[in-house]
C-alpha cells in the first residue's frame, strides 16, 4: 500500500464529521465518537476484503469509497428531494444512473447505450408503477440504493486508476474542507464565549444538608402544557392527574409560565435561576451556537450549590444530550441502542427513506422513557441526601404511546421533529391533536406510580417537582414569532410537593427560573431573591436573540 494513499481513510470518517457539521452541533461532539470508530473500523475491513477479492489496494479503496460516499449522501438527497414534484426528481435520478451506467459499460469496453437507455428506463417505468403503491421517500431510497450500486461497479471496473489517486486525494481533501471548517469554526466560537462565561451563583444560606434533609426529584416533562392550555389547545381535560397530585400534597401553579420555550434554552436558565442574556452577555445575537446553552447546564449554578450543601447530584435522561446520566449509577444505565447522534447519522443513508429501523427506534424511545421514569424510584440509598433531576423526552413528540400505554409506531423516521417541524413536516396537526393527548394520559399513570413509590419509600417527605420545561407546540413556529401562540407554548405544568419552608416561596405565576431560588431559600434559609417572570421567544436558528412575549400571555 502506497504511503500517499491517503483518501480512502478521509472517505471512511468522512459521514460522520459531515453529520455533526450540518445539523449534529447541538449534540456534544464525543457523542459522535463511537459512530466514528465503529464507521473507520467497519471501512477498514471492508476494504481489506475487497482488496483480496479485487487483488489491488488503489482500485478497492477506489470501489469503496464511491460506494461509501454515495450511500451516506442519500439524506442530503433525499431532504432536498421530498420538497420537489415527483416526477422532476425521477427523470433526475434517471439521468444520473445513465451517467453510472454508460461509465461501466465504456470501461467494460462495451456499447454504453443500450444499458444508459435500459437502466434510466426501469427507473422511470418502475417508479410510474410504484409511485400509486409506496411513499416517494421509499422510492427514492430505492432508487438511490441502484444508483450507488452502478457508480461503485463503475469504479471498481475503471482501469488505470493507480495513475490518478493524487488527483483523488486532493479532491477528497476538497470534501473534507466544508465540514471540518465548520467545525473548527464552532468549536472556536465556542472557546471564545466560554471563556467569558462566569459561573453562576445562587445564593443560599449557610445551613449544612445532614443525613436528616429531604431528597429532592425535579422531573421535566418535555412539552408538558399547563391544564387549562391543554383544554384550550386539545379540548383535554387534565384535571384527574391535577387532582391526583393534590391529594398527594401537591402545590400546582395554575398560571405558571416557561421562560424559553426551547428545551435547551429552559434548561440552561433554570439550573441557573437565571436568563440567558444574563448569563451570556457577550454572545451576539447572530450567534448559532447551542453548545454554550450545553455548557451552562453542565456546570450549573444549582448543581454547585446542592453539593455545596451536602447533596449528591444524580441526573437520568432519556437520551437527550443535554441531560447526561450520572455516571456511577451503572445499575439504573439506560437500554443499550444508538444515540439521537447515531440515529441521525442512520438517516444519511437510504434508511431515511426505507425506515426499516424505525420500528426499532420508537420501540428504543418507548423503553428509554418507562425506564427513566422508573428508576426515579429506584435509585439506590446514599448516605448523603441527593437531588435527581430526570429529563423525560415526553409528551414531546414522537407520539410512541397510546393512553394505555400500547405502543404506537409512527410510519416514518424516528426524530424529536415538534412544532412547525412536525405541523406542517413530518406530521400534521390534526395527528399533534389526537395523539399528544393520549401520550399525556400515559405519562401522568407512570408518574403518579413512581411519585407514590418515591413518598412510600422516603423516611423523610421528599421534595419532587413536576414540570414542563415549556408546554405543549402544536401552534409553535421554530422559524417566526408571528405564526406562534405563546399561550400554548408557554403555559408548562408546574406541580411541587414540598416542606412549608419551600411552599411559602411559591406562587401562582411562578416561572422556572425562580424555582430553584425558592426551593435553596426553603431549604437553607438564605433570603428568596426573586427575579421578574419573563417569557422570552427565540427562533430555533438564532437561540441568542431575544424577543420579550410575557405581555402575549395572560396573567
Amino acid at each position: 500500500m502506497k504511503k500517499w494513499l491517503f483518501f480512502p481513510f478521509l472517505i471512511a470518517i468522512h459521514p460522520v464529521l459531515a453529520s455533526y457539521a450540518g445539523g449534529g452541533k447541538w449534540q456534544p461532539i464525543e457523542y459522535s465518537a463511537r459512530a466514528l470508530i465503529v464507521l473507520f473500523t467497519t471501512f477498514i475491513l471492508f476494504w481489506l476484503v475487497l482488496a483480496g477479492m479485487m487483488k489491488s489496494w488503489t482500485r478497492s479503496a477506489y470501489a469503496l469509497s464511491v460506494f461509501w460516499f454515495l450511500f451516506f449522501a442519500f439524506g442530503d438527497v433525499n431532504y432536498n428531494a421530498v420538497p420537489q414534484p415527483f416526477w422532476l426528481v425521477i427523470p433526475c435520478f434517471a439521468a444520473i444512473a445513465a451517467i453510472g451506467a454508460f461509465g461501466f459499460a465504456r470501461a467494460r469496453e462495451k456499447s454504453p447505450w443500450p444499458l444508459a437507455i435500459f437502466i434510466a428506463a426501469v427507473i422511470v417505468a418502475g417508479a410510474a408503477i410504484a409511485n400509486p403503491l409506496v411513499a416517494s421517500p421509499v422510492i427514492y431510497a430505492s432508487v438511490w440504493c441502484l444508483i450507488t450500486l452502478v457508480f461503485t461497479m463503475w469504479a471498481g471496473a475503471a482501469k488505470g486508476i493507480e495513475k490518478h489517486v493524487s488527483l483523488i486525494n486532493v479532491v477528497t481533501i476538497g470534501f473534507m474542507v466544508l465540514p471540518v471548517n465548520s467545525i473548527i469554526s464552532f468549536s472556536r466560537e465556542a472557546m471564545k464565549y466560554e471563556a467569558t462565561m462566569k459561573p453562576a451563583v445562587l445564593e443560599t444560606g449557610k445551613s449544612q444538608a445532614k443525613i436528616g434533609e429531604p431528597d429532592v426529584y425535579l422531573f421535566v416533562l418535555d412539552a408538558y402544557g399547563r391544564q387549562d392550555a391543554l383544554k384550550r389547545t386539545f379540548n383535554f381535560d387534565n384535571s384527574p392527574f391535577i387532582d391526583a397530585l393534590k391529594q398527594r400534597g401537591f402545590y400546582i401553579a395554575s398560571h405558571s409560565r416557561s421562560n424559553y420555550a426551547q428545551t435547551e434554552q429552559s434548561f440552561a436558565s433554570e439550573l441557573n435561576g437565571n436568563y440567558l442574556g444574563a448569563l451570556l452577555p457577550e454572545v451576539p445575537a447572530a450567534s448559532r451556537n447551542r453548545s454554550l446553552l450545553n455548557s451552562l447546564a453542565d456546570e450549573s449554578a444549582l448543581e454547585r450549590a446542592m453539593v455545596e450543601h451536602g447533596y449528591k447530584f444524580v441526573t437520568i435522561s432519556t437520551g437527550f444530550p443535554l441531560i447526561n446520566r450520572d455516571s456511577d449509577l451503572e445499575d439504573l444505565s439506560d437500554p443499550p441502542g444508538p444515540s439521537l447522534a447515531e440515529i441521525a447519522l442512520c438517516y444519511r443513508t437510504p434508511e431515511a427513506g426505507l425506515c426499516l429501523l424505525s420500528p426499532y427506534f420508537h420501540q428504543l424511545h418507548r423503553d428509554r422513557i418507562t425506564h427513566a421514569i422508573n428508576s426515579a424510584a429506584l435509585l439506590p440509598a446514599t448516605k448523603q441526601p441527593k437531588f435527581v433531576l430526570v429529563h423525560i423526552l415526553a409528551p414531546h413528540p414522537p407520539f410512541v404511546f397510546d393512553a394505555e400505554g400500547n405502543p404506537i409506531n409512527p410510519d416514518r423516521q424516528f426524530g424529536l421533529w415538534d412544532a412547525n417541524g412536525f405541523v406542517f413536516g413530518v406530521g400534521s396537526g390534526e395527528e399533534y391533536f389526537r395523539q399528544y393527548p393520549q401520550q399525556v394520559q400515559y405519562i401522568n399513570k407512570l408518574m403518579l406510580r413512581t411519585v407514590d413509590l418515591i413518598q412510600s419509600q422516603s423516611t423523610i417527605k421528599p421534595v419532587i417537582i413536576i414540570q414542563g420545561d415549556h408546554g405543549s407546540r402544536k401552534g409553535h413556529d421554530m422559524t417566526s414569532l408571528e405564526g406562534t401562540d405563546p399561550t400554548e407554548s408557554y403555559e408548562n405544568l408546574m406541580a411541587i410537593a414540598a416542606p412549608p419552608s419551600v411552599r411559602k416561596n411559591l406562587y401562582d405565576s411562578i416561572t422556572p427560573i425562580n424555582l430553584p431560588r425558592a426551593l435553596l431559600s426553603g431549604l437553607f434559609g438564605g433570603p428568596f431573591q426573586k427575579l421578574p417572570d419573563r417569557s422570552i421567544y427565540s427562533t430555533w436558528v438564532n437561540p441568542y436573540e431575544y424577543t420579550d412575549v410575557t405581555d402575549k400571555i395572560p396573567k
